[in-house]
């Protein structure tokens, strides 16, 4: 690529990147959010519209002055992303546009024999029938995921040690992004909550075991091989795990203490100014004894705000919307 061609494709990155939040904006704007010039900044625009990525809202009419500045959103109808998930031997699916809103959904269907990667294979590729705008697709993976690789992963041993990521792309020639369930779902968090320098965490304890994901100053928490969040490896009762614990139902600790000392420990390595939990079981006054524990550990000023969530797979699946515009964005231009 030529580099005057490269430099209007990152000006162009600039202005989209801008308009992503589906805001509505004048070039007088763009520009000044961008502080590319007015000139570069219309033609950008001009290009974009042609290329039906965003669209003219026509003339704003509180304008002040001369000419009445015409008004531009992102296009929000351009391209569509496919959204999958995995939990409990089943695949769910979900279709999103290019802000973030949900245009369909549903649970793919098993047919006996099938394996779960054909099964993913079969809906991405019934849905790219039924919607030809869908342009970048994420995967939600709940194991250890590095560089497309499923790494580590629980209940699913068809998986690990695939290359999701590419079996995907050759089967659909979509961009696409495998990601760890947690990671995704703190991703969510983040996002919703509107900060650059966001630091937090989620935990799921589900009857398969914990899994944590972290976002540290607006960043979310991968590791050297993905392996960041494996809080099930955790010894903290004897030669007992996490992981051994939760798998044998909590019969000899009490899952106030289980949570405190994790939360505990999670504290001590990265800080985080919240705590979101999504506990599968129903635990008689879990949050009070949640805190209980915490404090016999932390100085009170380090607890961080607890907050008990039943809204995992809504949010999961917002953290993948995330991911998946952010792809889409990225190949955008």
């Amino acid at each position: 690529m030529a580099f005057t061609s490269m430099v209007k494709d990152l000006n162009a990155r600039q202005v989209i990147e801008c308009m992503r939040d589906g805001h509505v904006y004048t070039k007088q704007e763009l520009a000044y959010k961008t502080r590319l010039s007015f000139p570069t900044v219309g033609k950008l625009i001009d290009r974009l519209a042609e290329d039906e990525k965003i669209v003219s809202l026509g003339t704003d009419e509180n304008s002040q002055g001369g000419r009445k500045a015409e008004l531009y959103r992102v296009n929000e109808d351009f391209a569509h992303i496919l959204l999958l998930f995995v939990q409990e031997q089943k695949v769910f699916y979900r279709v999103s546009d290019a802000l973030e809103k949900q245009i369909d959904r549903g649970e793919g269907m098993r047919r006996e024999g099938q394996s779960i990667v054909e099964q993913m294979k079969d809906i991405a590729t019934q849905c790219l029938e039924q919607d030809k705008k869908i342009q970048s697709m994420v995967v939600g993976i709940p194991g250890a995921v590095y560089q497309g690789q499923i790494k580590l992963i629980d209940s699913y041993e068809e998986l690990k040690g695939r290359y999701l990521e590419k079996e995907l792309a050759d089967r659909t020639g979509l961009s696409v992004r495998i990601s760890n369930n947690m990671s995704a779902l703190a991703c969510g968090a983040a996002k919703r909550m509107c900060r650059q320098k966001e630091n937090l965490v989620c935990i799921h304890l589900a009857s398969t075991g914990p899994g944590c994901g972290a976002v540290v100053n607006g960043k979310p928490v991968t590791g050297y091989k993905g392996f960041s969040g494996e809080v099930g490896f955790m010894p903290l009762f004897g030669e007992e795990t996490l992981q051994d614990v939760a798998l044998n139902h909590f019969d000899k600790v009490e899952p106030g203490e289980y949570l405190g000392k994790l939360i505990s420990c999670i504290c001590a390595l990265i800080n985080p100014e919240s705590v979101t939990l999504y506990l599968e079981h129903d635990w008689e006054n879990i949050e009070r004894k949640t805190y209980h524990w915490c404090r016999k550990f932390l100085p009170e000023e380090m607890i961080p705000r607890l907050i008990f969530s039943d809204s995992y797979q809504e949010d999961y699946f917002y953290g993948l919307t995330v991911l998946g515009t952010d792809l889409l964005f990225t190949d955008l231009i």
